[in-house]
């Protein structure tokens, strides 16, 4: 697969182990993923637009890649 600007983005469900084990398997295949804040209180983007939130400022400071992303992963499940 060519490098691109894919980013994957899931909602924002740190106990659904479904979510988690996809984040993983996108984390070890080197893509980029978006690990929500702990201050983002919203399940998916539909609320935190519906909220006012800027979800594209939080989208951009928060995609991260590789080991990086692995340990955002590990406080995000915390």
């Amino acid at each position: 697969m060519k490098n691109c600007d894919l980013v994957f983005v899931y909602d924002n469900e740190k106990r659904n182990k479904e979510i988690i084990k996809k984040m993983e398997k996108n984390i070890n295949q080197g893509q980029k993923i978006v690990i929500w804040p702990n201050n983002v209180p919203y399940k998916d983007i539909n609320d935190m637009v519906l909220n006012g939130v800027d979800v594209m400022k939080i989208l951009k400071d928060n995609t991260f890649s590789n080991l990086e992303a692995k340990m955002k992963l590990v406080m995000f499940k915390v």
